[in-house]
């Protein structure tokens, strides 16, 4: 308590009155059970009332403190008023001096008098039940009058921010569940439906029900109004159950298309692996033995086109296996096998693999692994991807005469870090982020790109990932790229990892 009065002395002190209210209800969520909180709450009103009787006044922080129907009044008014706050911005598409008029006259609210705005109702309520279905009659109105002029994704996004200013604060005092009914059909969604329970929903509008017949009896001369009043907020839970229906319905059919995709996926994946890799293979193998003139002589123009067979067919099964390999790790039916290995002697067969390319495009290429380089537990088969992936593409985008460097070596954390690094064109940030996307590909010129599928960083990523490791890029336009893999040097508890 000593310390909850400190800050409320700190901030009051200061100017920063606003801050009182999420202060407070954080402080009480923190120290308090649900036992025990209207108690606290009745015990530090004592104290505010003694002592800090301004505090009480404020319009953002005395309502935390009042009677439930009245506090249910006064937040929805709230919420109201700063959405007509929001619209009020743009005044140069609608009447500023209509919402002013109406703005000023809720402010004043319950102590008005007649006309109420949008003649939504015959006299002024005298009961705060009346006060909160007004209300929500007037947010359907005027959501229909601004959607008319504004559109209905700017009008939507009013109402949005203006609940969720006072969602941030308010979402922990128990009427606050009612200031949901003031958002529209399009606002009401799936997320705030689970803040919002429909039980507390219907628990408050029941209790307004058996508000409006005690009235009913109690006041006989108002008999007719209450009905009414009664019917309203009938309706109003029938079309919010209808709506929690509907959402709900939605819900479900998203999940079945959803498991259709995947299934749809799955099938797509298995007809993929057998009715493009097999007859590629067949085609690879025939046109290199055209190629080699594997059974006699063939005319050199026949050869030169077995060659060129030969190139795009293991260009195109490249890029199925490219996308069979990001599909499944997508999908997370990827597996490795991992075993403990020398990172030196992959990175150097990866050298051999690649300096071919080098040499044609005239790139110096320089494989550096530490001498105490630790042995890492990872599959060997896929950190030679890995690596293959990105020496192919610093050389790729490195002009000639440039160089490329491999380094590797121990981590402060004890995991090996691998860095392939070039002088080529480089990136800036929106180009390593279009890098990391499936077919996403960087310009290498303002008017032509590299070749390639777009899918060698993603694969590297997610095969990083999938080791227990990660993967880093910095580059910047002109200075080259450098690119950093980081792998375990624990054996993990399972030989075969599947994400």
């Amino acid at each position: 308590m000593r310390e909850a009065l400190s800050l409320f002395r700190t901030f009051y002190a200061s100017g920063k009155s606003l801050h009182l209210p999420k202060l407070y209800l954080q402080w009480e969520n923190d120290h308090a059970t649900l036992e025990s909180r209207r108690a606290l709450r009745l015990e530090i009103c004592g104290v505010l009332s003694r002592d800090f009787q301004s505090v009480l006044a404020l319009p953002h922080f005395g309502v935390i403190f009042l009677r439930e129907r009245p506090q249910e009044f006064y937040l929805c008014r709230m919420v109201l008023v700063a959405t007509l706050r929001e619209a009020a911005k743009f005044s140069d598409q609608i009447d500023g001096e209509s919402l002013r008029h109406i703005i000023s006259w809720l402010e004043r609210a319950p102590d008005v008098e007649l006309p109420v705005p949008l003649n939504l109702h015959k006299s002024v309520p005298k009961y705060h039940s009346e006060w909160t279905g007004l209300l929500m009659r007037m947010s359907e109105q005027l959501f229909k009058e601004l959607a008319g002029t504004l559109g209905e994704g700017l009008t939507q996004s009013c109402y949005e921010r203006a609940y969720d200013g006072a969602y941030e604060t308010y979402t922990l005092l128990d009427g606050f569940s009612i200031a949901a009914c003031l958002l529209p059909n399009e606002l009401l969604d799936a997320q705030k439906l689970n803040v919002v329970k429909r039980s507390a929903m219907r628990e408050n509008y029941l209790r307004c029900i058996d508000s409006s017949n005690h009235h009913t009896n109690r006041l006989s001369g108002q008999n007719e109004e209450l009905k009414e009043i009664r019917r309203e907020l009938e309706q109003s839970k029938t079309e919010l159950e209808k709506r929690v229906e509907e959402r709900t319905a939605e819900l479900s059919t998203a999940k079945e298309v959803a498991e259709l995709a995947a299934r749809a996926k799955g099938e797509f994946l298995a007809t993929m692996s057998h009715e493009l890799r097999t007859p590629l293979n067949a085609i690879l193998g025939f046109s290199e033995m055209i190629a080699q003139a594997a059974l006699g002589p063939v005319d050199q123009r026949y050869r030169d086109y077995g060659t060129h067979i030969v190139s795009s067919g293991q260009h195109l099964l490249s890029l199925v296996n490219d996308v069979l390999d990001l599909s499944k790790l997508e999908s997370g039916k990827f597996e490795i096998h991992v075993e403990q290995v020398d990172i030196g002697k992959i990175l150097h067969t990866c050298k051999e693999m690649v300096i071919g390319l080098a040499k044609e495009a005239d790139i110096s290429l320089r494989i550096k692994p530490d001498a105490d380089l630790r042995p890492v537990w990872v599959d060997p088969l896929r950190v030679k991807q890995i690596m293959v992936n990105l020496l192919s593409n610093a050389i790729k985008f490195t002009e000639a005469g440039g160089w490329v460097n491999v380094s590797a070596k121990m981590g402060a954390k004890g995991d090996a870090i691998i860095e392939v690094e070039d002088n080529g064109i480089g990136m800036d940030l929106q180009g390593i982020k279009r890098a990391l996307e499936p077919f996403g590909q960087i310009e290498r010129s303002t008017n032509h790109s590299q070749g390639g599928t777009g899918l060698g960083l993603p694969v590297v990523k997610h095969l990083a990932v999938l080791h227990g490791g990660a993967l880093d890029i910095v580059s910047a336009p002109g200075t080259g790229t450098r690119v950093t893999v980081r792998l375990p040097t624990v054996a993990p508890v399972k030989k075969a990892i599947a994400s």
